[in-house]
């Protein structure tokens, strides 16, 4: 699309960047602080002048289990803006409460989204490669919802092994339930050292 992240661009101000990556398959980026908006933009400026020579994916510091559901939110057919569930989910960092460079993810989950509908034949995807369920406090409270995601799947290919695995959790899933990552859980802290590892 013809659309822009984080401002106008001239022909030049990527150039250096586009010629370093053109043969590469992996393009890293790192950043100083989190949430901060200048980086956060020059990222999707960079993604977007990556795209166009061909990259076909972002990875994101985030939970594995919650980049599928935006990756979800990026190949459906639905517009509109991207809910604030999927923003959140995003980033974890940005979950803190001070929505730290939910406008620059937002705008970079817009702009994906309208490149695949104008691009059916090369979507782009979102993928996270840190752990799901780990809160800033420390400790995985939301671990429930990756495990319970790898128990569906081995359910559908193997429910012998499923039943084996549900068996060995025992109670111990049920204590990993968290509304929030800023938010202490009273069920995950309940939880002993044994139990949480």
């Amino acid at each position: 699309t013809d659309v822009s992240l984080g401002g106008p661009q001239n022909a030049t101000d990527l150039a250096r960047i586009d010629g370093m990556s053109q043969s590469a398959r992996v393009v890293a980026m790192g950043e100083a602080t989190h949430g901060t908006h200048e980086l956060l933009s020059l990222r999707n400026r960079i993604f977007q002048s990556l795209v166009a020579h061909g990259v076909t994916a972002i990875a994101l510091e985030t939970g594995f289990q919650d980049a599928l559901a935006v990756d979800t939110y990026l190949q459906s057919p639905n517009g509109g803006d991207p809910p604030d569930s999927i923003v959140r989910a995003m980033v974890a960092y940005s979950n803190d409460g001070r929505g730290r460079g939910r406008t620059e993810n937002r705008e970079l989950l817009r702009w994906m989204h309208a490149y695949n509908t104008a691009h059916p034949t090369q979507r782009l995807h979102f993928y996270g490669f840190d752990l799901s369920g780990r809160a800033a406090r420390g400790g995985f409270p939301k671990a429930a919802r990756t495990v319970s995601a790898a128990l569906e799947y081995v359910r559908r290919v193997d429910p012998a092994e499923a039943r084996r695995l549900s068996d060995q959790l025992g109670t111990r899933l049920g204590g990993f339930r968290s509304r929030s990552y800023a938010v202490a859980d009273r069920d995950y802290d309940r939880l002993s050292a044994e139990e949480r590892q």
